[in-house]
């Protein structure tokens, strides 16, 4: 039965939204719409979701307050309020029969508040594990907005989000999912999986960019880095669950990254492009750009973002799955980091930082790590990274640690390590 309730939703912060995020296929599924053309894509890769896995969908149309009230902090008359409700409501239904929508499975919510935000606290709610919006190819200045909207989504949901393309009428049937082997972009490829019709084809590519090619050289210069790159391909295709009739290739691509993702999209007449965001600092983000809003931006075709999955994760454990182990007595922590040194020693790293102020900052990527201690007499857990014989090294250092967690793949190998104090976290995931 469809719900067109009217509620409001106080502001969300990141700091409140659940971790927790399943990405099987099944996962409710969140649907935004305003009632505007834009969103009959978004709405009918929803129905086709639910009716081929009995996903539930929570649709939810958002009324924000108008500009001038905004600005001036005034509540608008109730009266007034009441009006634009009731043109929003006839708009959602008006589209809900063109676009013939079935009741069920569906949910539908009138929310006065901000899109992000009211999106935020309903993902909460129903742990969706998906978030659609519509996109539209209505010229440059709309997809920006609509695609800033999306972004916006992604931060406070820390949900993959889907920007279905206006004109889309079926799930994709081929996906380019931009990798580079860290958590956020193996999140995108397996929020990709999901969405796939059957029999699709999946494009992992990693794009190299040019100044780590000047700086490392490339797999036509140094066949020692390409037979890398090659082993992480299988360690990433292995500890994904791709549905059995996905087809799952894999490229190598050199240049700019949000470029190869769009040319190759071109080339390959591909439905959907998925990437992983993860932050950046700001010096970095002033020079490179988003790479996620660059695609959003350029993408002639629906565009999939997804974000950093944390590595505190539910425990689990048994034959063949993954688990974790997660700690809060600090006596118990010397003796875990000793062994995870033990296992881990040299092998290629990625280190981030995941301040709920900022999202996450990329710290380093490559490093090997060389070892992790915990100081019981300050509270500090230092990580120590470096070249994989000689060269430059670093020493991160992280105080009032409260929470320390270590994920096993199934594959009995460690995938992440969590250091978390207070509302941040460092976490510590491997290239091999």
């Amino acid at each position: 039965m469809i719900d067109l309730g009217v509620e409001t939703v106080p502001d969300v912060a990141q700091a409140d939204v659940d971790d927790s995020l399943d990405l099987s296929i099944g996962a409710p599924v969140i649907v935004a719409t305003d009632g505007d053309p834009d969103a009959n894509g978004a709405i009918r890769v929803a129905q086709l979701l639910s009716a081929r896995d009995g996903t539930p969908v929570h649709a939810i149309a958002v009324l924000e307050p108008p500009l001038a009230y905004l600005l001036t902090l005034e509540h608008l008359p109730e009266e007034a309020q009441a009006a634009r409700i009731g043109a929003l409501r006839k708009r959602v239904e008006r589209q809900l029969q063109r676009v013939d929508v079935s009741e069920d499975n569906w949910d539908i919510r009138i929310v006065v508040g901000r899109p992000a935000d009211a999106i935020a606290d309903l993902s909460i709610q129903t742990q969706a594990g998906l978030v659609l919006v519509g996109i539209g190819s209505q010229g440059a200045l709309g997809r920006v907005w609509r695609g800033d909207t999306a972004m916006r989504a992604v931060y406070r949901t820390r949900r993959p989000v889907m920007a279905v393309h206006r004109d889309a009428r079926a799930l994709p049937r081929c996906a380019i999912v931009g990798i580079d082997f860290g958590p956020a972009s193996i999140a995108a490829a397996q929020a990709a999986f999901r969405t796939m019709a059957r029999r699709g084809i999946v494009h992992l590519v990693h794009v190299q960019p040019l100044f780590t090619l000047l700086a490392e050289g490339n797999s036509a210069i140094n066949p020692a880095y390409g037979q890398e790159l090659a082993g992480q391909f299988d360690a990433v295709i292995q500890a994904m669950t791709a549905p059995p009739d996905i087809r799952v290739v894999h490229e190598i691509a050199s240049g700019d990254p949000a470029r190869c993702l769009l040319e190759i999209a071109g080339r390959e007449g591909a439905d959907l492009i998925a990437v992983g965001t993860h932050g950046y600092g700001r010096l970095q983000a002033a020079v490179l750009g988003s790479v996620a809003s660059r695609v959003m931006r350029g993408a002639k075709c629906s565009v999939l973002i997804a974000p950093e999955i944390r590595a505190r994760i539910t425990m689990t454990g048994g034959p063949g799955q993954g688990r974790t182990v997660v700690s809060t007595v600090p006596s118990e922590w010397v003796g875990m980091l000793t062994d995870f040194t033990q296992r881990n020693a040299e092998r290629p790293t990625m280190l981030e930082i995941d301040d709920p102020a900022i999202g996450a900052q990329a710290e380093e990527r490559g490093y090997h790590l060389r070892g992790v201690t915990y100081d019981h007499r300050d509270g500090r857990v230092q990580l120590m990274l470096g070249g994989r014989t000689t060269g430059p090294h670093i020493t991160h250092t992280v105080s009032g640690v409260n929470e320390v967690g270590i994920a096993t793949g199934p594959d009995g190998r460690d995938s992440a390590l969590r250091i978390a104090a207070g509302h941040s976290a460092t976490i510590l995931t491997f290239l091999a």
